[in-house]
């Protein structure tokens, strides 16, 4: 089944929930579609690639920024040159948000993380996107 989306953002953390979201993506996107996965760091700085291996002063990756180019670098292999990711500094949900208005994306892909009994409160990414998004949002089980 095909998707006729041009682009799709996918929230995309490295997690077992954000890899089942980019490959959604990619499995139901038109072939001629775009597909972005997009990484917020919060307040963290912005991770450069291989960067855990140049030795800087004052400079380190968190642990979660090294998990998600970890990730990332597995993931790619898998999804080779269909799927471009995008990292930036803030609030995942106004992250994502921005980036699906800036690129005119047609669609939002989400993983689902459970937390708690049953899932049975909205993680506050799902949350704030479902609430603010303008365009249809997928979430992946």
């Amino acid at each position: 089944m095909s998707i006729d989306f041009g682009c799709v953002v996918v929230g995309y953390d490295g997690s077992a929930a954000g890899t089942a979201a980019l490959r959604w993506a990619l499995e139901h996107a038109s072939p001629d579609g775009h597909v972005l996965a997009t990484a917020a760091l919060g307040r963290e700085p912005v991770p450069v690639p291989g960067a855990e291996r140049i030795a800087r002063v004052g400079t380190r990756m968190s642990h979660d920024d090294r998990h998600l180019w970890q990730a990332w670098e597995i993931d790619a292999e898998a999804v080779g040159d269909e799927a471009e990711l995008v990292v930036e500094r803030g609030l995942p949900s106004a992250v994502l948000l921005r980036i699906a208005a800036e690129r005119g994306a047609d669609l939002i892909v989400l993983g689902r993380h459970h937390h708690g009994r049953l899932g049975a409160v909205l993680p506050s990414v799902l949350r704030d996107v479902l609430h603010a998004a303008e365009v249809p949002v997928v979430v992946v089980p």
